[in-house]
């Protein structure tokens, strides 16, 4: 059975994009960068961030505290530079099976697991490279994750969040991605789940999934 990634060469239209990343993907210097922060600063602060060029990742946490078996929300801002986009978590059109969808995960080890994610609605936009309108993330972007503290002792933590994602313009696609956020995280012996963190953000959130 052939591979996903050979697969992905075989497409005709794809091919061109990725020969031409090729070339382009030398020019990009930037390394991943990664740092995450426990603060009790002003609402807006994010609780961690990650950014490779083009995108960038900032992550939002209700609490930063919480007793086994207790739920925390996550809100991850994906933003991107002017001229970039990613393929949403649902790519459509011809040979949508060979596009890399916008994904979150967390490594089994964690020490919270997934609930549930709620992707941000996409923009069907057409590229000089398809005849068709592609289904894609722009600008910036909410994802809304629900995370569950697994059993574990109480102590200093850091859940990682993972976000895989393959960088494209309308004419040169990069190499895919996956950018980590590191968040801190403290476990209680008992149910807590400290203050409320960013009710403004949440609230906007739960404002916009209710809108038809």
């Amino acid at each position: 059975m052939m591979s996903r990634r050979f697969l992905f060469l075989v497409s005709p239209w794809v091919s061109v994009s990725l020969f031409l990343a090729a070339a382009a993907v030398p020019c990009v210097a930037a390394q991943p960068r990664s740092k995450a922060k426990a603060t009790t600063s002003p609402e807006g602060t994010p609780d961690a961030e990650a950014s490779k060029h083009p995108v960038s990742l900032q992550a939002f946490a209700s609490s930063l505290s919480g007793a086994p078996g207790q739920t925390v929300l996550v809100a991850v801002r994906l933003s991107l530079k002017k001229g970039w986009h990613v393929n949403s978590n649902k790519p459509t059109g011809p040979g949508a099976d060979l596009l890399i969808p916008t994904t979150i995960s967390m490594a089994a080890t964690a020490p919270a697991s997934l609930q549930h994610v709620r992707y941000p609605a996409a923009r069907s936009v057409k590229l000089t490279f398809s005849k068709t309108p592609l289904s894609v993330y722009m600008s910036d972007n909410w994802l809304l994750l629900r995370l569950k503290m697994k059993a574990g002792k109480p102590a200093k933590t850091i859940i990682p969040i993972r976000v895989s994602y393959q960088p494209c313009t309308d004419k040169v696609c990069l190499r895919p991605e996956t950018l980590e956020l590191r968040l801190p995280f403290r476990v209680t012996r008992k149910p807590t789940l400290g203050p409320k963190r960013h009710v403004g953000i949440f609230r906007l959130l739960s404002k916009q999934a209710k809108e038809p």
